[in-house]
């Protein structure tokens, strides 16, 4: 792996599109961003419902930040199994082809996924459990 101080800075207003999780100049492939094993890879909780989840995540206007391209982001629609369906609506792409990058700048997203939990704080970035988003949801 080689760290590219300089050039690899959260610099969404320089590119249009994040890869592999951050804003950055180089765009990796999906397989420098994660194991095929990790993204293939999810675990059921019996316990949690995701489509019960994903409707109470609407229900709180829960909003996720992602990318098409981005692993993690695939690995947290898959966590969502049928509920992405639902949770998709409060879905915001992020990249040029897709989305519209400027709402993800605005919205202050460095790394996808973030999650805005409205609740006044910052964006909470990185795949999440179902339990983990249970929790900091209050769902």
């Amino acid at each position: 792996m080689v760290l590219l101080a300089g050039s690899l800075a959260f610099s969404a207003l320089r590119n249009d599109e994040p890869g592999c999780g951050y804003y950055s100049e180089l765009r990796p492939t999906l397989s420098s961003c994660y194991s095929e094993t990790e993204l293939m890879t999810t675990q059921f909780n019996e316990e949690i419902d995701p489509v019960e989840l994903a409707k109470c995540l609407v229900e709180k206007d829960v909003k996720v930040y992602g990318s098409y391209y981005c692993g993690y982001c695939l690995k947290q629609k898959k966590e969502f199994l049928q509920g992405w369906e639902v949770i998709k609506e409060n879905y915001i792409e992020c990249s040029k082809r897709y989305g519209n990058p400027q709402i993800c700048i605005d919205a202050g997203v460095k790394a996808v996924p973030s999650w805005d939990f409205n609740n006044g704080k910052e964006l909470d970035s990185g795949f999440k459990s179902l339990q983990e988003l249970k929790e900091l949801s209050g769902c």
